[in-house]
């Protein structure tokens, strides 16, 4: 019981901490380059972030961000949750007739968690122009959220987001060409930048 609640707290964390607003464009931007129906061979692949343990591997249509959660446990408790089993320093948990083991340091387990980051489809467009590139992603009427992804010479990848510094902040209603938008996103002050 101990360990759900303790992976509900971090889910919940996870949560709050990731409701920073994100710079929301009228178009999908930008307006000169070419839309894809999914990712260039030359893209996909698994980037590892080795500081933050954690990787993404984008796929035809799919970017996944996979990291691991540490948590804490009691040994005692678990005795009383269902389709769990201690054996040595690991911990095997039955799910769905498939047995899934998880090494146990200390008193801590590392969990990995798999989140969808970005899906082409209905309400998103991947545009690249010259190696970038700008995944738009439509949230209701609010307008497009964009993030920029940028390969590396070393099969190394950046993910630069866009944030609002002030949730006053309007919409951003310009339409920008490439090498407008590359302008605006290296003159940004408040951006998220990721390192792969």
């Amino acid at each position: 019981m101990k360990l759900r609640i303790k992976l509900w707290m971090v889910f919940l964390l996870f949560l709050v901490g990731s409701c920073e607003k994100e710079v929301k464009f009228r178009e999908s931007q930008p307006i000169d380059a070419a839309e894809l129906s999914q990712f260039d061979d030359s893209i996909r692949g698994r980037y590892q972030n080795h500081e933050k343990q954690e990787s993404i591997e984008i796929k035809h249509q799919l970017i996944v961000e996979t990291s691991s959660m540490s948590v804490k446990l009691e040994r005692s408790s678990l005795d009383s949750i269902p389709n769990i089993e201690l054996k040595n320093d690991s911990l095997l948990i039955n799910s769905n007739a498939e047995m899934i083991a998880y090494d146990i340091e200390e008193d801590s387990i590392n969990l990995p968690v798999q989140d969808s980051l970005f899906h082409i489809g209905a309400f998103s467009e991947v545009k690249i122009l010259e190696g970038v590139y700008f995944l738009n992603e439509r949230r209701g009427d609010s307008g497009w959220n964009l993030t920029v992804l940028q390969k590396g010479k070393h099969h190394d990848l950046s993910i630069i987001k866009l944030m609002k510094s002030d949730t006053k902040e309007k919409m951003i209603t310009s339409n920008f060409s490439t090498k407008e938008m590359l302008a605006f996103i290296d003159n940004f002050k408040n951006k998220e930048v990721q390192m792969f």
